[in-house]
């Protein structure tokens, strides 16, 4: 939420939280997101509840065995962070090793390693990674994994798309031919 100052009646002056653009665009799609979720859940409202409060916790059982990249968000909430921890231990001895570095970690940092895997391997870590979020729930997680789409439909719900112009595809198409002429033109010389 964004702070705003607004000067009262009286002449005092007040601070008020008020909501970004983003964030109110965030709560417009909150009802269209649990009424994909209350379609896709066979009208069971009980179930539609807990896929909508448990939407995090689904989508990293979902993203099991993949590699993860660290995202432009991730990277500006290390950045902040990594600031407030500067500024409020600049002078602990303790932390002067991540103060005097914070530069590089910001720089290098990544989520650890993972390995990619087999279709079918990827498929059984995601399918025990919902049973965790299930509680064993084996019907439960067996339903998830064959709405995996569905799901991902309803949690984008409200979410506006700017439509592509003709003038850009156009361009796209024109772009493609002229790489494809170029590669037709190099096979021809060999």
């Amino acid at each position: 939420m964004a702070k705003q100052f607004v000067r009262n009646a009286d002449g005092s002056v007040s601070e008020v939280e008020v909501l970004t653009k983003t964030e109110a665009a965030e709560l417009t799609r909150i009802p269209l997101i649990k009424k994909a979720l209350f379609e896709l859940s066979g009208a069971k409202d009980e179930l539609a509840g807990w896929l909508y409060t448990n939407k995090d916790k689904l989508d990293a059982a979902f993203g099991s065995g993949t590699v993860r990249r660290v995202t432009k968000a991730e990277r500006k909430a290390l950045e902040k962070a990594l600031d407030h921890v500067a500024e409020v231990l600049a002078n602990d001895i303790k932390a002067d090793f991540v103060v005097s570095n914070k530069e590089a970690i910001f720089e290098t940092f990544k989520w650890p390693n993972q390995k990619r895997v087999a279709p079918e391997e990827k498929a059984a870590a995601v399918l025990e990674a919902l049973l965790d979020v299930t509680d064993g729930n084996e019907k439960l997680s067996t339903w998830l994994v064959a709405n995996e789409e569905g799901l991902a439909i309803a949690y984008t719900a409200g979410v506006v798309k700017r439509p592509v112009s003709q003038e850009m595809l156009d361009r796209l198409a024109a772009g493609r031919a002229k790489v494809a002429a170029t590669r037709e033109a190099a096979k021809g010389k060999k």
